[in-house]
């Protein structure tokens, strides 16, 4: 039993197999087109033709729609509920809280702050007992520095 899955959404094989059939016979049934079928749900041309030939599983807002445009309940797992606790965990590097307490300011790598967010990262500092300020540099740089 092999799982299907991307970013938003998860389905086995089967699942996967008994979803498409039941478009295929709402497709047969109604006597519309594929892409008559993905301008109804407000998506692009070959979203169901996509997923029709396995191209593309679709994400949890095409299975949405389908499941209201069509009238009937599809089977999948969200992944996106799951793993939003995830995202919120902050990983700074070990040298900044060892930085801080010895010189007072340390340098900070661009990608940390783009990742975390200069609001997250004094956060996450201030949980750890430390008051500080990010500022960037004229070189695009970024220093955290104790507040006194």
């Amino acid at each position: 039993m092999k799982i299907l899955k991307n970013k938003t959404i998860e389905m086995t094989e089967e699942q996967y197999d008994r979803n498409i059939a039941k478009i295929e016979q709402y497709l047969q049934k109604n006597k519309i087109a594929r892409r008559t079928l993905s301008r109804c749900i407000n998506f692009g041309n070959n979203t169901i033709s996509d997923m029709l030939t396995r191209r593309r599983m679709g994400c949890i807002e095409i299975w949405e729609q389908l499941e209201e445009v069509m009238g009937c309940k599809f089977e999948y797992t969200s992944v996106r509920d799951s793993e939003k606790g995830e995202k919120n965990k902050i990983m700074l590097p070990d040298y900044i809280e060892k930085q801080l307490s010895f010189t007072k300011n340390t340098f900070i790598s661009k990608k940390v702050v783009k990742k975390y967010g200069k609001k997250a990262i004094i956060n996450e500092l201030k949980k750890h007992g430390f008051n500080v300020i990010l500022y960037k540099t004229e070189f695009d740089n970024y220093i955290l520095e104790i507040k006194e």
